[in-house]
Order: C-alpha cells, then structure tokens, then sequence
C-alpha cells in the first residue's frame, strides 16, 4: 500500500499556497472589454419594450445588446430546457434577475454606468414565492404548468410499516436555499480567434455543458467553440450548470 497511511501532496498546491494560480479574474487580454447585464426588476410580468438609445451613448460602450443580437437561438437551460438568454420584447419575466441585456464597454465603470441608463416597460404580473403556491394556485410561471418534474419511488410495503410501527410522528420540514459559498465568484472570458472559433476561459466545472450552451446561442458548431477550465476557486456543485448563462453572455 503505497498511499493509505501517508501524506498526498496536491498537485496544485504549491502554486496555491505561493499565490502563483491564474483564476479567471487574473487574466487579461489584449483589447478586453467588459460586460455587464440588465436584470428585471420584477417577479414576474410581460416586457412590453426595451430602450437602450441612453446607454449607447454613454462613452466608452461599445456594444447594447438585446434578444434582437443574439445569432443564434435565444435558448440556454439544463436540467430544464425552458430559458431564454435574454428575455425578447412580448415575452414573459420569470423572476425577479432575468436577463434582458447585455453592455459591453472599454472599462467597468462605463459598463456600470449604462446599465443605469437602460429603461423598460412592463406589465406586472401576480407572482408565486412558496413551493406550495406554485403547486396549488392558477398563476403560471413556467410554461403550462410550475411543477417541472414528478416522480414517485415506492419501496416495500409503507402502509404496513407505519401500521404496525410504535409510534408515528408527523411534521412539515422546510429547507431554505444554498450557497455553495466557494471563495471565487462566477465568471468568464471568451475571447474570439482570428480562425472565426471562439475559446471560453472560465471558473467552472463543466466545459462541455458550456461548450454546448455556446455553440447553440451563437449559432457555431461544436468544434469551433473551445472552453478552457481555469484555476477554480471552489465550486461544490455551484459551477456546474450557472457557468453556462455566464459564459453564453
């Protein structure tokens, strides 16, 4: 046995300890510009229409862009398919952050600053906020329905068991949502190659779920998007799926 009872060493662990790792917000390219997106403000509601004209003026911006940008199809989603990357004029806000543009700009500030200028109008909707309004109440959010999966394991005999069980004891548990806390937040680079292919640096742990999600809203073929996994700063399951709508804006 040559590794049970002794010491590993972590293959990364010198440049970590001596602070020599390259995490994704450490790298810099030439020409880089920055990005920012426009979040709804709302819950949930109809986006009747955008206004960028303000922010396209700010100095510095280079590019506002809405659904009207997007190459290819405006579709990002795993474990459920039903999102679009920036919500289009006459469709519907599903919560309170969706995505309805993105700035891109020379500096942060500038980016900042013109996704204060962007404006829209809107027709509010009633939203749900519990697991048991979105089950019971005629308001829907997603699609035709909000229960996105049922499904119902059954193993041995459960009446007989709790039949002939001494005691039985009933009671409602909750669990609030949960950060993953990793030390680095999410984030990416894509960088566009002079052979038209287009190479994503990012902190994730999934390459091919971003590689894909790419390749599918810029309209590209697999082989022409490359992803390169940078130096994570912790992830526990949190930079799984979330690196593609990073990456895809």
């Amino acid at each position: 046995m040559k590794i049970v009872g002794k010491h590993v060493a972590r293959l990364e662990g010198k440049e970590k300890a001596y602070g020599l790792s390259k995490y994704v917000g450490d790298l810099y390219f030439d020409r880089m510009l920055y990005a920012g997106v426009f979040y709804s403000p709302i819950p949930h509601g109809i986006l009747e229409r955008i206004y960028i004209e303000d922010a396209e003026r700010v100095p510095g911006i280079v590019k506002v862009a809405t659904y009207k940008d997007i190459p290819g199809e405006n579709q990002v989603g795993f474990v459920v398919d039903d999102m679009p990357l920036l919500v289009p004029e006459g469709g519907k806000v599903r919560f309170e952050g969706d995505a309805i543009a993105l700035v891109a700009g020379e500096s942060q500030e500038s980016v900042e600053e013109a996704l204060k200028k962007i404006k829209i109008d809107y027709r509010p909707l009633k939203g749900v906020f519990s697991i048991e309004e979105a089950i019971e109440s005629d308001i829907v959010v997603n699609g035709e329905k909000n229960v996105a999966f049922h499904r119902k394991i059954r193993r041995g005999n459960v009446k007989k068991a709790l039949d002939e069980s001494y005691l039985v004891v009933e009671m409602d548990f909750k669990t609030n949502y949960q950060e993953h806390v990793y030390l680095e937040t999410q984030g990416a680079i894509a960088v566009y190659e002079e052979n038209g292919a287009m190479t994503i640096y990012g902190s994730l742990q999934c390459p091919y779920y971003v590689q894909k999600a790419v390749a599918r809203v810029l309209g590209m073929p697999l082989n022409k998007v490359n992803v390169v996994q940078t130096e994570t700063g912790g992830a526990f399951g949190g930079k799984e799926d979330v690196p593609s709508y990073v990456a895809t804006k």
